[in-house]
């Protein structure tokens, strides 16, 4: 039996139950959560052009799309980016600060956002185990638990993605399942948090070893090769530029080298736009298995679209392959929409599509068009704030008070600073001092001194105070400059800079009206306005505001 955490039982049990009809004028019996890893608010005006009529641009002829989101917090990464769209609130409240953080009360333990040692993963081949996967890390309560709490456990809550945080942190404590896949087998699993066994629907596609079917498949361009090229950095010899730092090629066979399907061809697909068709295909046999849409109850399906993510960071946002994946994601996307509409029903549906964090364009790319940029080391930050603490608080060398450096996130060895009579703050705020003497740290800030109240005049620090969760984050926050990002990835995000807080938010549904709203906005406001659109309560009280527009068409603004 789950157990869930006392704070997120209580918001829980305080929701109202309410019935959902079905014979209600136009009432939705299918709520769609769709979150496409890495896709930068930006990419759908650059991209636009060649999107097919019937995905991308359906959504924004007959939804409402706020061009201009940005996420309200620092850590951008795709556990807080999952958690925060579902929940409505920033990592401070519901607490996936990032995909990995370390636990400062358990001996500074490393935790995995969706790690569970208390259940165990189905569906893997025999002889072959992985660690637990459930959503006990979150804190608050989904879109997906309010739907429960509103229909008195009937309506039906599912996620699937390609990621495991892609499918667990969607679909909330209360959901009837979440199914992800295994990189090493092609295998869909799941975790006995969700009950005994793999559902069958899953179970169906391991058999049929669906995953295998695009094995030595060629991807290749979409459109003709001059279509493609730089669009979303302006500058004199933007192409001449870019061709000096693409490490891209076209066509590339899945599974190239590779005699049978295996570990480096399952790699090569989830680096691919055909990733994304694993995902919509488990998507299409949940509605049909689980007949979700199909009564007077309201269901919620999460679909996490995990490959844009992985050819973003192998390719850099400006790179062909993104653009290329990002035109098939919108033909996939619209064929999606178009079997909705046969299996559910036109108009019976609601589709909430967003992102989970934008991204850095390459720090090499940019630097070269003369807009600065680098990449950090962290290694020798570390080294030398290090040097800086010892200077100032000296002791023997081997006394390290430095526990780790995971880029925001510095965090001290609390242990080893009370131990040598110091003050945790005052250590803190000397790192904090020490850290922007390295290339590319524009500002350090230690926790203790953030502000007892938001400061909206100062963005960095109310990103930072969003990001904050006692025991997860670390002691002082690290802001990296503007087109600065880490030695780890050829691209990446991560930091409270716009390219990486910038996401789409696209309603389409029942109760949503039609237009392009330009007013600034936050994606934790989606939760609420779909919840208003259901006529249910929040799943909680500290979830943003209603968007503007979304659901009172005069106040919105004609899409160009």
């Amino acid at each position: 039996m789950r157990t869930l955490p006392l704070a997120l039982l209580l918001t829980v049990l305080t929701l109202p139950s309410q019935t959902l009809r079905a014979e209600d004028d136009k009432s939705t019996s299918l709520v769609v959560l769709i979150v496409v890893d890495q896709l930068r608010g930006d990419y759908l005006d650059a991209f636009r052009d060649q999107f097919s009529p019937d995905g991308f641009n359906r959504l924004m002829r007959d939804g409402t799309w706020y061009a201009n989101a940005y996420l309200p917090y620092g850590m951008t990464a795709t556990g807080p980016g999952h958690a925060t769209l579902s929940t409505g609130v920033s990592p401070s409240i519901h607490g996936i600060v990032a995909n990995d953080w370390k636990e400062i009360a358990s001996a500074a333990r490393s935790v995995y956002c969706c790690g569970d040692d208390s259940v165990r993963i189905l569906g893997l081949p025999e002889g072959k185990s992985d660690n637990g996967r459930s959503p006990r890390q979150m804190r608050s309560a989904t879109l997906g638990d309010a739907i429960k709490a509103a229909t008195g456990g009937r309506g039906k809550v599912w996620g699937v993605a390609l990621k495991d945080r892609s499918a667990i942190l969607p679909a909330g404590q209360r959901a009837d399942g979440a199914v992800w896949w295994d990189i090493g087998s092609g295998h869909f699993i799941s975790s006995t948090y969700y009950g005994d066994a793999l559902p069958g629907w899953a179970e169906g596609l391991n058999r049929e070893r669906y995953a295998d079917r695009y094995f030595h498949q060629s991807w290749d361009r979409l459109l003709p090769a001059g279509l493609y090229g730089p669009r979303l950095l302006t500058a004199p010899g933007t192409r001449a530029t870019w061709d000096k730092h693409n490490t891209g090629r076209f066509p590339k066979v899945l599974g190239e080298k590779s005699e049978s399907p295996d570990k480096k061809y399952y790699n090569s697909l989830l680096n691919s736009p055909f990733g994304n068709e694993l995902v919509f295909e488990s998507a299409r046999r949940v509605v049909t298995a689980e007949q979700l849409g199909g009564d007077d109850a309201v269901d919620l399906l999460c679909v996490g679209l995990s490959s844009n993510d992985v050819v973003g960071h192998s390719y850099g946002p400006d790179a062909e392959e993104v653009m290329d994946c990002t035109l098939r994601t919108d033909r996939q996307l619209a064929e999606f929409l178009g079997w909705l509409d046969s299996h559910v029903g036109a108009g019976r549906y609601l589709i909430a599509l967003s992102s989970d964090h934008g991204v850095a364009p390459l720090p090499e790319y940019v630097g070269d068009l003369g807009q600065g940029g680098g990449r950090l080391d962290s290694g020798k930050i570390r080294q030398q704030i290090e040097r800086e603490l010892q200077k100032r608080f000296p002791r023997s060398e081997d006394a390290k008070l430095i526990y780790d450096l995971s880029l925001p996130w510095l965090y001290l060895d609390a242990d080893a600073v009370t131990s040598a009579g110091l003050s945790l703050d005052e250590v803190a705020r000397t790192a904090a001092r020490a850290a922007v003497e390295n290339p590319g740290i524009e500002r350090a800030v230690a926790v203790c001194d953030l502000p007892a109240a938001d400061n909206a005049d100062d963005p960095v620090v109310s990103a930072i105070r969003n990001c904050v969760y006692p025991g997860r984050t670390g002691h002082v926050y690290l802001h990296w400059a503007r087109y600065w990002y880490k030695e780890s990835k050829q691209a990446g995000h991560g930091a409270a800079h716009d390219y990486d807080q910038h996401v789409p938010v696209m309603l389409m549904g029942p109760g949503i009206g039609a237009g392009r709203v330009h007013e600034r906005v936050s994606p934790t406001g989606m939760v609420r306005t779909i919840c208003a659109a259901l006529g249910i309560a929040p799943p909680s009280s500290a979830c943003d505001a209603i968007l503007p527009g979304a659901l009172a068409l005069p106040q919105k603004q004609a899409a160009p």
